[in-house]
């Protein structure tokens, strides 16, 4: 049961296109021969991290900001419906999007620092953490987002 509540509140379906994309940037790696097996994985759970707590931190804020219980549940808005049904607690959703959060972000410095990119593609990184965190926390309040 556990699982499968887990499995709906990370969205999986939604997972599947940035995981088609990296596995496409991946695969003309290896066909160009710089393919490099280990930063093939951490990409692919990188974004995956990333893309996941994007959702979980997202259903977790709108839950907390009232948005999930206010708003009519369609098929594609009105969130995953967990938290308002109580299917899991509010701290383990949060606990589990920052989790993600910091695994993909670790994930992402790496990357910076492993191929020395320039200083402003570091500076877009720390402002795209922002945004997850202030998406739903902070702007949505101001109907920005």
């Amino acid at each position: 049961m556990i699982l499968k509540v887990w499995k709906q509140e990370l969205r999986l379906p939604f997972l599947i296109l940035p995981l088609i994309f990296v596995l496409i940037g991946v695969s003309m790696a290896w066909k160009d021969g710089f393919l490099d097996p280990i930063n093939a994985i951490l990409t692919i759970v990188g974004v995956l991290m990333l893309h996941a707590s994007v959702n979980v931190l997202n259903d977790y804020f709108d839950y907390k900001n009232g948005i999930d219980i206010a708003t009519t549940p369609t098929p594609f808005s009105g969130g995953s419906r967990i938290l308002p049904e109580k299917l899991l607690t509010p701290n383990s959703v949060l606990s589990a999007g920052l989790l993600f959060l910091i695994i993909g972000s670790i994930i992402g410095i790496y990357f910076l620092f492993l191929f020395s990119f320039p200083i402003i593609l570091i500076t877009i990184l720390l402002l795209s953490i922002f945004s997850v965190i202030a998406y739903s926390s902070i702007l949505s309040k101001f109907g920005v987002g």
